[in-house]
């Protein structure tokens, strides 16, 4: 865990948080300013979690989910990455 506070936590990203993580990415309204678009399925997502993974075991830093502490649902992720 990266930080926590009263009500939410920042985490490094994980396949644990897969399926809440498809909701987001998959979600057109979610997704509007996202040039790339929505995310079409699981496995597309899941290849894009591996890249955040092993950035951040590569350098410390790059996306994070943010989590809600009182309903445990996702809030959103956040990204600080090297573009190589």
């Amino acid at each position: 865990m990266i930080l926590e506070t009263e009500r939410i936590k920042l985490i490094p990203p994980a396949y644990t948080y897969l399926d809440k993580l498809f909701e987001v990415h998959h979600d057109p309204l979610n997704q509007k300013y996202n040039p790339a678009g929505p995310v079409e399925t699981v496995e597309e997502l899941k290849k894009t979690l591996s890249g955040w993974i092993k950035h951040y075991q590569d350098h410390g830093f790059g996306y994070y989910v943010l989590i809600k502490k009182i309903t445990t649902n996702h809030l959103v992720y956040a990204d600080y990455n090297i573009k190589i």
